[in-house]
């Protein structure tokens, strides 16, 4: 199996330069994670596999993105993004490299509200109410967690959607002695922002909980 993995990365040009340098030890940590994948591959792939050309590609895409990535837990997720490009069989639908590039520019902070989500189901989660109040006075509140989500919106990995109110409710005079009496009308305008995983997102998010 070795020989067979070695030929591969070694016939695609990019990877060919990096394959050859951790080959030759000129990166000692990345010459462990290329031990590491090689291991991890070897139990879930079969020679023939290697007849497709897709799966070469994906797996020369997968190897290099391994070897760079210094964080020992995002490379767990790659092991899992890949086992589920081989389930399906090496699909063109199957948006592997979207979902790298999103591993690449997220944080633990914006896996740990991902994971949140996921947690809630289809329950939409409240991430800001802007309220008009009664002398014009805008009364803001933002989910402690906005401008993380509004950037995994961004991504792709979030929907939002913004729900707008009218509320009308009658403006009162006078006082518990006198008692009191409409005079007229007062309008609220609430504005509220409700986020939940988009379709992507829970595809994405499911490959980071197994």
């Amino acid at each position: 199996m070795g020989g067979v993995i070695d030929s591969a990365l070694s016939s695609t040009p990019g990877v060919a330069i990096v394959w050859s340098a951790v080959k030759g030890g000129v990166n000692a940590i990345r010459t462990n994670r290329a031990e590491t994948f090689l291991l991890f591959a070897e139990n879930h792939i079969n020679i023939k596999m290697f007849d497709n050309p897709q799966f070469i590609d994906g797996f020369s895409i997968t190897f290099e993105e391994f070897i760079k990535q210094r964080n020992e837990e995002k490379r767990r997720y790659i092991q899992s993004i890949f086992k589920g490009y081989i389930e399906y069989e090496f699909d063109d639908d199957f948006e592997m490299e979207r979902m790298y590039d999103c591993l690449n520019k997220i944080s633990n902070k914006h896996i740990i509200i991902l994971k949140e989500m996921h947690d809630k189901k289809d329950r939409d989660l409240i991430i800001s109410s802007d309220k008009a109040g009664k002398w014009g006075n805008d009364i803001i509140e933002l989910n402690k967690d906005y401008s993380e989500i509004k950037y995994l919106e961004y991504l792709g990995l979030v929907k939002v959607d913004v729900m707008r109110e009218m509320k009308e409710e009658p403006e009162y005079e006078g006082d518990e002695e006198s008692g009191l009496h409409v005079v007229g009308q007062t309008y609220s305008l609430t504005q509220v922002e409700k986020a939940q995983l988009s379709e992507f997102g829970k595809i994405f998010i499911s490959y980071l909980n197994k």
